[in-house]
């Protein structure tokens, strides 16, 4: 039998089962035939969410969960982007990194009261634990990392 993973299709739900071997070929959800993103199943780069994936990939997480809240726009968000990509891969295994678009998830946006970006939000055990507002720097980012780890 083949190693496989379990990726949730972003469009629709779908928890989909793919052989690892197959994760280069593009894998779509076997339900609505969406692009299945590939990193779904793995800590080391930020996770894309919405809101109907929020509450599986945050609030149900084992380990502390830091969003990202950020725009397309959002020329603070660029620039602590890479930083935020780092920190996937420094810390996989240990912390999620994911990524939430507030435009595109206004709901959560409002839920959380997010009325500046980039926000980050820190949960742990499903609950929000820490939230930081603004761009900051790497060292800011690590010591908001460590306290919850």
């Amino acid at each position: 039998m083949h190693d496989t993973v379990f990726i949730r299709c972003l469009n629709c739900g779908t928890v989909n089962r793919v052989d690892k071997e197959r994760l280069e070929k593009k894998p779509v959800c076997g339900n609505c035939g969406n692009a299945l993103d590939a990193r779904r199943y793995s800590y080391a780069v930020p996770l894309d969410i919405s809101e109907r994936t929020f509450q599986e990939e945050v609030l149900k997480s084992r380990i502390p969960v830091l969003v990202d809240c950020w725009a397309p726009w959002c020329a603070p968000c660029a620039a602590i982007g890479s930083m935020i990509e780092g920190l996937a891969e420094d810390f996989k295994g240990r912390l999620r990194v994911v990524k939430l678009n507030t435009d595109q998830n206004g709901q959560l946006a409002a839920q959380f009261e997010i009325t500046s970006i980039p926000t980050l939000l820190v949960f742990k055990d499903g609950a929000l634990a820490d939230r930081v507002v603004g761009a900051v720097a790497q060292h800011q980012l690590d010591e908001l990392v460590n306290n919850w780890l």
